[in-house]
């Protein structure tokens, strides 16, 4: 590990090759230069956005924008940074509140990068399972690529689970066929309690969603939006129209990438953030958020009208909380528990924290509340305000640069708008039988039969690059050549993985350690080790990737 330069203090244990800085604000492209020159390969400026970017040598990134500052944090190859350095420049621009408050925000994304690759650590290997199994369904419906900017300036409401969603459920009637009723699975109850059907219903969920549909009739829901890695029965529940995308961007939006698609939602690790990039991708103002609590004030998580209405928030002695259900409720068995020994209990103990409410004051909440809270936020901000967002949950956490608004109040709004800004009964209908008219499966199935053929190609060529440098190694050590012909090899392997991001997938967490093993070794023979280790990774998981690969093609015959 290369030291940082001696004029720039950091932390004994700092690792220029993982751990970040920020240099904010205008004068910095000296200090720059010499934090890549001391080898730090994480490095990002942000400037104001009137400011003009300066060249900057690789790996250094220069951002205009909070938003892009941390899209770049969150594009980060391997663990994400364990120390974060903020430094600023005398700008003016660069004042107290807005440093504190970028230093919140990047260790918010930190925290979502953590995340995100421990569920992809997790998943990826289940993710792969259920993208290739989902081929099929991705030949026969479209991508929501289809929706682009088809429902342009026209309103869309998110509806999710919250409390406040009782206090709100009675007006979802009033804004049927007037603006786009958007929700995930989970809030179905609701809008049965209602007598109103959604017009999208997004699955984004991978685990078993059939609790959520019991007793719905989907037939007069527009259509339904399904992630390509949620399991493969929520594309056939009967809406009249269904389209696929993206849920886990980075782990399976590289099914699309034969087909041309940019088939990709961006969450914060809720069907709500997914919904709310869907309504941007279909170029929706305003976008209303209704029942996004983030919160639960009252001791409720959900709305009592929903599934799980009647769980509520138990909070222990040190503060944490856990979720307990009711003992019928309990006795479901459709419904997993935490908890064998005490079965009312649904959820592990989890940390409580305070946010800003949305009448003022704070509400109590969890760490994955608030980091849904910061995905919308930064979100928003990135809209530029080109597109008005309200709140009209009535309750919960305050969502900033979403404008607080009584529901009722934005109903009549949007009944007094422009008519081209208003949509009219039917419209929604009439315009997705317009998208899918021509719709051509048959061709579409042809490209993505070649793109898995090409890929068991792909992955044989792997195994046998692997196997020969596998073989080559122990002569490695012995002379010049041999070496030479190894790292050849090792270089020709390298190459080879590149575009196969399915074996990412399989074994992230092996071969991020791998990695850094090998990055840390100070000797020829530790530095071997590391490589024979990382090409017995990749060829377990080039095996791995076949099973479901040969599946997905016998699917398609």
């Amino acid at each position: 590990m290369q030291p940082a330069p001696p004029a720039l203090p950091v932390p004994p244990e700092w690792d220029v090759r993982r751990d970040l800085v920020v240099l904010v604000g205008r004068g910095h492209e000296v200090e720059a230069s010499a934090w890549i020159a001391g080898g730090q390969e994480r490095l990002i400026v942000l400037l104001p956005e009137a400011a003009e970017p300066f060249a900057l040598s690789a790996p250094g990134v220069v951002v205009n924008a909070r938003v892009d500052l941390l899209q770049a944090i969150l594009n980060f190859q391997g663990d994400p940074p364990q120390h974060v350095t903020l430094r600023t420049s005398d700008d003016d621009w660069v004042t107290p509140s807005r440093v504190q408050e970028l230093g919140e925000r990047i260790q918010e994304c930190v925290h979502s990068k953590r995340l995100n690759l421990h569920t992809i650590c997790v998943n990826g290997p289940e993710t792969l399972d259920r993208s290739l199994a989902n081929v099929v369904h991705v030949a026969r419906h479209p991508s929501i690529a289809a929706l682009d900017n088809a429902f342009e300036r026209k309103p869309c409401v998110i509806v999710s689970p919250g409390p406040s969603l009782s206090k709100n459920l009675h007006l979802l009637e009033q804004l049927k066929g007037h603006a786009l009723l958007v929700t995930g699975t989970h809030a179905l109850a609701s809008f049965r309690t209602a007598g109103v059907a959604p017009d999208i219903v997004l699955a984004a969920d991978p685990g078993d969603l059939d609790p959520h549909y019991d007793g719905h009739d989907l037939s007069e829901v527009g259509a339904m939006a399904v992630s390509v890695s949620a399991r493969g029965n929520n594309f056939e529940r009967g809406a009249r129209h269904t389209f696929s995308f993206s849920g886990s961007p980075g782990s399976d939006d590289w099914i699309f990438e034969p087909l041309g698609e940019d088939a990709r939602l961006p969450t914060g690790g809720s069907v709500a953030c997914s919904a709310f990039s869907l309504a941007v991708r279909m170029g929706c103002a305003p976008i209303l958020f209704v029942g996004q609590d983030l919160a639960f004030e009252g001791g409720r998580y959900y709305a009592k009208e929903n599934l799980d209405g009647d769980a509520r928030v138990e909070l222990e002695e040190d503060g944490r909380f856990f979720l307990r259900k009711p003992e019928a409720t309990a006795k479901d068995a459709r419904v997993q528990h935490h908890d064998a020994d005490d079965p009312k209990r649904f959820t592990q103990s989890r940390d409580t924290v305070e946010l800003p409410g949305y009448y003022g004051g704070t509400v109590p909440s969890s760490e994955s509340f608030r980091a849904f809270l910061f995905w919308f936020e930064a979100n928003i901000e990135a809209l530029n305000g080109l597109r008005e967002v309200w709140n009209c949950t009535e309750g919960g956490a305050r969502i900033s640069g979403a404008e607080p608004k009584p529901l009722a109040t934005a109903i009549e709004e949007l009944a007094s708008a422009p008519a081209d800004r208003r949509l009219v009964p039917g419209e929604f209908d009439s315009a997705l039988d317009r998208i899918t008219h021509g719709f051509d499966v048959s061709a579409r199935a042809e490209v993505l039969d070649r793109f898995l053929v090409s890929l068991a190609e792909q992955l044989q060529t792997c195994r046998a690059l692997a196997a020969r440098a596998k073989a080559a190694l122990p002569k490695a050590t012995r002379n010049q050549g041999a070496l030479a012909k190894f790292e050849a090899l090792e270089a020709e392997l390298s190459k080879a993985i590149k575009p196969l991001r399915p074996i990412n997938l399989v074994a992230q967490r092996e071969i991020i350690d791998a990695l850094e093993e090998g990055r840390r070794t100070t000797t020829l023979e530790a530095n071997l080790a590391a490589a024979g280790k990382l090409i017995r990774i990749v060829e377990r998981a080039a095996v791995r990737v076949q099973r479901p690969l040969e599946g997905a093609l016998q699917s398609g015959d």
